[in-house]
């Protein structure tokens, strides 16, 4: 249930569903990538620093090695069209009108 509240929240903040989803992407690889690096005992009740490092180490290192920067890229071309939509509306058309009011 906690899941779908973060996603609705995000969703309504973010103004679509495909920065969701690339973020939610996102939560497998940090979350085994924690538990990569740290270890739970169950009897002490205590989380300890115990790096575990095998072959599918690689895929996840290689897995935030793609989406990560697919996330801060699609962050940044969001922002980018939202500020184009913006001076469009404001009457300047092209990349080279200047984005200042001159009222």
């Amino acid at each position: 249930a906690l899941f779908n509240i973060f996603s609705l929240l995000l969703v309504s903040v973010t103004e679509g569903s495909v920065f969701t989803s690339l973020v939610m992407c996102l939560s497998a690889p940090i979350a085994s990538g924690f538990w990569t690096i740290f270890d739970y005992d169950y009897n002490t009740d205590t989380l300890s620093w115990k790096p575990f490092w095998s072959h599918t180490t690689i895929f996840l290192l290689v897995s935030l090695g793609i989406l990560v920067p697919t996330v801060v890229v699609y962050s940044i071309f969001s922002i980018k069209d939202a500020k184009d939509v913006k001076r469009e509306k404001n009457g300047y058309s092209d990349v080279s009108s200047s984005e200042y009011e001159w009222d």
